[in-house]
């Protein structure tokens, strides 16, 4: 039998221990004091995080460039947790801080307050305030009593950017698995200076495959009493499909 693990986290070090034995689906992370993640803990960077990760209301800062609070998330509860600072994205993709890869997850009283910048050159696509991408599995992923309140701020005339949302970049969703999103509010800013831009929107920027279409609600996601007043600022060359 899988013994269940606590991993009480309250400054950096102990969280990045957290973070690197924190591996079964039993596991419960439980912080106990704001942290300023310096350190570069992330979850799930090898394998899954498949725990439990309880913030107790408290907040965890991130600065580390390229560096998500959560990398690949299957089946995992994520609650009562705030996630702010700012993150030079450099030409990380998909890039999420609360999920950069996603299969499967609860998201309960979340807020991502995080500020995400991209100024390199190179394309760039799936990203999210909250998630990446969430991958095309029978798993569903709910976000539900949560918020966005930060910025993506993405430019390079010479660069094209898809799959940019407030809360998912992109989800290949089909019948088989579904996005819940309920009483969550979407607010901050997009902030796009591009050649070409594919794909944007307040919740998701793009639901199903390149070549498939593009759309902020389709198919697959559920909205119930949800709220966006996201501040979309682009100049591009080229616009497909907000």
């Amino acid at each position: 039998a899988i013994i269940p693990r606590t991993f009480t986290a309250s400054n950096c070090s102990q969280l990045e221990t957290a973070a690197t034995n924190a591996t079964s689906s039993n596991d419960l992370v439980n912080i106990t004091a704001n942290i300023d993640n310096s350190c570069g803990a992330v979850f799930g960077s090898s394998t899954p995080f498949l725990g439990t990760f309880e913030g107790n209301g408290y907040t965890i800062t991130q600065s580390v460039a390229g560096t998500p609070l959560f990398y690949q998330v299957t089946d995992a509860t994520i609650q009562n947790l705030t996630v702010d600072g700012t993150i030079a994205l450099g030409g990380v993709e998909p890039f999420g801080p609360l999920g950069s890869l996603v299969t499967g997850g609860v998201y309960d009283n979340v807020t991502s307050s995080v500020h995400l910048i991209s100024t390199d050159e190179g394309d760039i696509s799936q990203i999210g305030g909250f998630i990446g991408r969430i991958e095309d599995e029978t798993s569903d992923v709910y976000i539900r009593n949560s918020a966005f309140t930060g910025s993506i701020t993405l430019t390079g005339i010479d660069r094209s950017f898809w799959a940019i949302g407030g809360l998912i970049g992109e989800a290949e969703s089909s019948y088989d698995d579904r996005i819940y999103v309920t009483s969550t509010v979407v607010s901050g800013e997009i902030n796009l200076d591009a050649g070409d831009v594919f794909g944007i929107g307040s919740f998701i920027g793009m639901l199903g495959s390149f070549g498939e279409g593009f759309a902020s609600v389709g198919t697959g996601m559920w909205i119930e009493n949800a709220t966006s007043s996201l501040d979309i600022d682009i100049e591009t060359r080229e616009l497909s499909l907000i």
